[in-house]
């Protein structure tokens, strides 16, 4: 332990005889001595190589700018095309700390020649792009904690690889709160709890898809994960179903990486094929995700304050961390002055929609909703970074007022309206700075261009036509 190797090195050298410590500072120093540089930490996620995600990559390495984030961060971009796909363009960046790693397209790897949903899987880019990106990136991934994200979410909060406890435990949830920390297992264990990820310990994002490989659906899969697994499910201890039901963000320590996304790309396809086609289910990448975590018996700690996103969720995300608007994010921005306080999702996760997605399809009286702003990530403009392109609408500074809390699941504390404001002036920031660094002068900013869903999507909602067409250069300024 440390007291007793620097007691030995003290002897060394002759300086002291003798060294007595409390338990108290004992723990202090070992504190200290399993902190990280603040810069030990890698953020990465997946995409493809069109203008949808491109606009959701460069919003999330701007936001990561805007928060101070450090270290570096990585998009993994998947089935680009050579003579297709625009890679100056893919690797333009604000956040001089953004790299691109170029992965192959592994979508369609158990079909090829199929067209339906089931085949065409493209969440197989996320986890084989992972593990192509940790073996084979240039430079070489080094830093310990890696922090794995889905491509639209927006940072609110930095993360460090200390967490934000800095290696304390502490046992009570008012405490844990008030240090920016929500508790997402069952009772919080003798020992307390810490944020801190090291190995042998992850931390993630509680989900509500529950644990269908292990069963929580009522359906038996104990065959079909003994397949997968290649030994018998029993071999391997009880499953802690308090531990998964998780998704992005998880941060993991860099020797944990190294061996599941092994296994997790070992496991995806044919979870893939016995689990998913069982259960109807199409979350193979995250069951996959989680029976390597529990294959090679890491302890996952699961929790709640990572995140913002469905505002219907009660109690399994931070929306207690936004319900006082201590950021004002109608008036400032998603970045925007709330004095330092830790009480602070990671990130807002847009997948869901603004109103979330259900409720847009209930028709709703503008005196309750702006019925206007129906913010959605497919209703952003496929060429909303092109330099002629005009502006998205701006969304009103009191839209907290316009926001009757009745529609949408808004509720008392106007939540729709933090996360619509949190949202549009995000994106609004980004596109004027893109455009600003990226363009010539007299660049198009009218605010003009309303919220619409695309014109064609595929199977899984994803736009296509113009996405997959690379960006005009029409008005950038030449590269020097």
């Amino acid at each position: 332990m440390p007291s007793m190797v620097c007691l030995f090195m003290f002897m060394l050298v002759g300086h002291v005889t003798s060294l007595r410590l409390s338990s108290r500072k004992a723990a202090q120093v070992e504190e200290h001595q399993a902190l990280y540089d603040e810069n030990d930490i890698h953020l990465v996620f997946s995409t493809d190589c069109g203008r949808y995600q491109s606009q959701q990559a460069e919003l999330l390495a701007y936001s990561a700018m805007m928060v101070g984030q450090k270290g570096r961060i990585t998009r993994v971009a998947a089935g680009c095309r050579v003579g297709k796909t625009d890679f100056a363009q893919l690797r333009r960046s604000l956040n001089p700390n953004y790299i691109v790693h170029v992965s192959p397209d592994y979508s369609n790897i158990t079909n090829s020649d199929a067209h339906d949903m089931f085949h065409n899987y493209p969440f197989f880019n996320k986890v084989f792009g992972l593990q192509d990106w940790l073996e084979n990136a240039s430079p070489p991934v080094t830093e310990s904690v890696i922090v794995m994200l889905d491509p639209d979410q927006m940072l609110l909060s930095p993360f460090s690889p200390n967490g934000r406890l800095r290696g304390r435990s502490l046992h009570h949830h008012s405490d844990l709160q008030q240090h920016g920390v929500i508790w997402g297992q069952d009772s919080i264990p003798t020992e307390g709890i810490s944020d801190l990820v090291k190995e042998g310990v992850i931390v993630s994002q509680a989900y509500g898809q529950g644990v269908p490989w292990a069963g929580t659906t009522g359906k038996d899969v104990s065959q079909e994960l003994a397949q997968i697994i290649g030994k018998e499910v029993k071999d391997l201890g009880p499953i802690k179903l308090d531990e998964f039901s998780v998704g992005m963000p998880t941060a993991v320590h860099i020797l944990d990486a190294r061996k599941i996304f092994k296994s997790w790309a070992d496991f995806v396809v044919p979870t893939h094929n016995l689990i998913d086609r069982k259960l109807n289910t199409w979350t193979a990448d995250m069951q996959a995700w989680e029976i390597a975590v529990w294959h090679h018996g890491v302890k996952q700690l699961r929790m709640n304050h990572l995140m913002i996103s469905n505002i219907e969720s009660s109690g399994g995300e931070a929306f207690d961390f936004i319900d006082d608007w201590h950021r004002d994010t109608c008036h400032d921005g998603p970045w925007g002055e709330d004095g330092g306080s830790p009480r602070m999702p990671y990130v807002l996760h847009y997948c869901q929609g603004i109103p979330k997605a259900d409720q847009m399809l209930i028709e709703w009286e503008n005196k309750d909703y702006p019925t206007d702003l129906a913010f959605h990530k497919k209703h952003v403009p496929s060429n909303l970074l092109e330099c002629k392109a005009p502006m998205m609408i701006e969304v009103p500074e009191n839209l907290r007022e316009l926001d009757s809390g009745k529609y949408g699941l808004s509720g008392p504390t106007k939540r729709v309206a933090w996360m619509a404001c949190a949202m549009m002036k995000g994106f609004k920031a980004m596109t004027l700075a893109t455009k600003d660094k990226f363009c010539m002068p007299g660049f198009n900013t009218d605010p003009v261009v309303g919220l619409h869903p695309p014109d064609k999507s595929d199977i899984w909602g994803k736009p296509i036509g113009a996405d997959e067409e690379p960006f005009s250069k029409d008005g950038l300024r030449p590269i020097a």
